[in-house]
């Protein structure tokens, strides 16, 4: 009658820090991309890099999204808070459907 009992409980321990495990993943990428928001020195640094390369005074929302989510290894949900922190900080300015850099960006 030990033995069972010995198996569930060790069962249940193995499941109890596979979950920890998984919390704590998820923890340490969340504040990974709220502290990407706040950072706005590597955020500055990365649109910078991307109106650079693409060379013209406007972009494409679309595209500036797809070149967050390569560059900053984050979803597009997190894109576009990023853009709309961009925006707040002066770094760069929405008209419909098309993004310019800012005042804020130096371009």
């Amino acid at each position: 009658m030990i033995m069972p009992l010995f198996i569930v409980s060790t069962a249940l321990i193995i499941v109890a820090v596979i979950i920890a495990l998984f919390a704590l993943l998820y923890f340490f990428k969340h504040r990974g991309h709220s502290n990407l928001a706040s950072d706005r020195a590597r955020l500055r640094q990365v649109l910078t890099a991307i109106f650079t390369e693409v060379k013209k005074p406007n972009i494409s929302h679309n595209r500036l999204v797809k070149e967050l989510k390569a560059r900053l290894h984050v979803g597009e949900k997190m894109a576009h808070i990023l853009i709309g922190k961009a925006k707040a900080m002066g770094l760069v300015n929405t008209n419909g459907q098309t993004v310019s850099p800012g005042p804020e960006l130096g371009l």
